[in-house]
């Protein structure tokens, strides 16, 4: 970076007293869980809340983001979930902007009809939170009958849209 001229020397050299290299958190993949359930149990202590449980769907989501932000960007995305979810933290929890970058090498691999399902699954939990889980709402602007919305939320698997009422 001082040789692109991206950051100066003098500041460099003072405070370059003892320089630790660390992998980033990218390259250690395998730690994310386990800092993962520490944040978790801090941060519910700090707050004395009940400890929240994380699912085996988010956490292999979180684990599948690039985390250019290192272990700092990890322990806020932790905190804000702890803030926005219920008592468990599901994959649907998990902020949109993680989910599509590490989705972006999981949809190179899909077919069409894999991956029009799963844009349909993102889209009926996106309208299901915006109103609230309201069926009905939500059966009117995707234009199909609250029974189809149903069998639709059952067969993606959608098991927190009451969640959101």
């Amino acid at each position: 970076m001082i040789k692109k001229q991206l950051f100066r020397e003098d500041l460099y050299f003072r405070i370059n007293i003892v320089p630790i290299e660390l992998n980033p958190l990218r390259n250690k993949k395998d730690d994310i869980p386990i800092l993962v359930h520490s944040f978790l149990q801090s941060f519910c202590n700090e707050n004395n809340i009940p400890v929240k449980c994380i699912s085996e769907r988010a956490l292999k989501a979180l684990m599948e983001y690039n985390w250019p932000g290192n272990i700092r960007e990890l322990k806020n995305i932790v905190e804000r979930l702890i803030i926005l979810s219920g008592q468990n933290i599901d994959y649907d929890d998990i902020p949109i902007d993680i989910l599509k970058v590490s989705k972006q090498s999981k949809f190179m691999e899909l077919t069409l009809k894999e991956y029009k399902e799963e844009k349909e699954r993102e889209y009926i939990i996106h309208l299901l939170k915006i109103y609230d889980g309201n069926i009905s709402k939500v059966s009117n602007i995707l234009n199909i009958e609250r029974t189809y919305l149903h069998r639709k939320i059952k067969d993606h698997k959608i098991e927190k849209y009451n969640h959101y009422k």
